[in-house]
């Protein structure tokens, strides 16, 4: 009982006029499926508001509904680096980022470092190693592993692999919170923030990773039912 009481919970944030016209805008757009929902989209809005991003990392650029949202709610100085490998979206992303030439950097390949150790703020919304995503799944735990300095990290949807390999990667630096948020009754259509702070001592980085991997372990045994779930399929149609 004690251990359901415990359990990371999902918050919830209503989304303004001015996040759903965001939502629209690139839901119009032709391969938009997976765009960020509304949720997220609020919640960096959010973000952006109260903790005034300068220095910002995306892993997973797409269409350009987040970076673009960013780019024009935080400060005027702010800079973003962003990942994007796919072709398609490459383009994308420079005809629907038009007016912020000067203001972004895309990297297209997830062997590369991002070209600073420290930022405000990181979004993970891409490059979880499938096909014409990224390339490998440890991509994040290097990227992440690299920084030197962080101080929110938000994970788009309900990544649970690339969660734990984040976890992991603060884990050797870092202490954190989370913070989920989701719709009701819609887990995927939500996300996790983290903060961080640096932390000197193993001692109470290994205590706080293994509190927040108690508090997440819903999310573990639901990501190892569905691999189950679906090695079981695969065997039944061999």
């Amino acid at each position: 009982m004690l251990l359901k009481i415990m359990l990371l919970k999902e918050n919830s944030v209503i989304p303004t006029q001015l996040a759903q016209d965001i939502y629209h805008n690139f839901r119009e757009q032709n391969k938009s499926e997976h765009i960020a929902g509304l949720t997220t989209i609020q919640l960096l809005l959010n973000i952006c508001q109260a903790q005034k991003p300068i220095n910002i990392l995306e892993l997973g650029g797409g269409l350009g509904t987040l970076t673009k949202l960013l780019l024009a709610y935080s400060p005027t100085e702010a800079t973003l680096d962003t990942y994007e490998d796919n072709l398609y979206f490459q383009q994308k992303l420079r005809e629907n980022l038009q007016n912020y030439q000067s203001k972004y950097t895309l990297i297209t390949d997830y062997r590369i470092l991002p070209p600073k150790r420290s930022y405000d703020l990181v979004i993970v919304d891409g490059g979880n190693g499938k096909t014409g995503d990224g390339g490998y799944p440890d991509a994040v735990w290097f990227i992440i592993s690299y920084l030197q300095s962080v101080k929110i990290i938000y994970i788009e949807g309900y990544r649970c692999l690339q969660r734990l390999l984040i976890r992991k990667a603060l884990r050797r630096r870092f202490i954190y919170r989370l913070q989920a948020y989701a719709p009701a009754g819609e887990k995927k259509a939500g996300g996790l923030k983290i903060e961080c702070r640096l932390c000197h001592s193993p001692f109470i980085r290994w205590i706080n990773f293994l509190f927040w991997e108690i508090m997440e372990w819903t999310s573990v045994e639901n990501f190892i039912k569905y691999r189950v779930n679906r090695l079981v399929k695969k065997f039944k149609h061999v």
